[in-house]
């Protein structure tokens, strides 16, 4: 959203940190980035071990702010939709995380 970005390094394919353009305390508001995300998982998958069996689809918003190139914030919401292969097992799922994160 504040412009900055996530550098990529090619040579080990990993991502390096955000860096803020000011610093939060420092005469800015640190970096803020919205994330979003679709994933599935197949319970019915041959190594999972579980007495329900089906799909889980969930989609998670978020939104991420970097204080400082060492300390980030995170909110999620995440809604999941189960698909068991037993009725009585389907059902819906609404989840508000947050995590904060120091690295040095």
């Amino acid at each position: 959203i504040t412009g900055e970005n996530r550098a990529y390094k090619s040579s080990s394919g990993t991502f390096g940190r955000v860096k803020p353009k000011q610093n939060y305390g420092q005469g800015g508001s640190g970096a803020w980035e919205v994330a979003a995300r679709y994933s599935n998982f197949d319970i019915d998958a041959p190594m999972a071990v579980s007495p329900l069996a089906g799909t889980v689809d969930d989609v998670t918003l978020g939104v991420n702010w970097y204080m400082n190139p060492n300390a980030r914030v995170m909110f999620n919401y995440v809604f999941g939709d189960i698909d068991s292969n037993t009725d009585a097992n389907d059902g819906n799922v609404n989840m508000f995380m947050m995590r904060f994160q120091v690295d040095w």
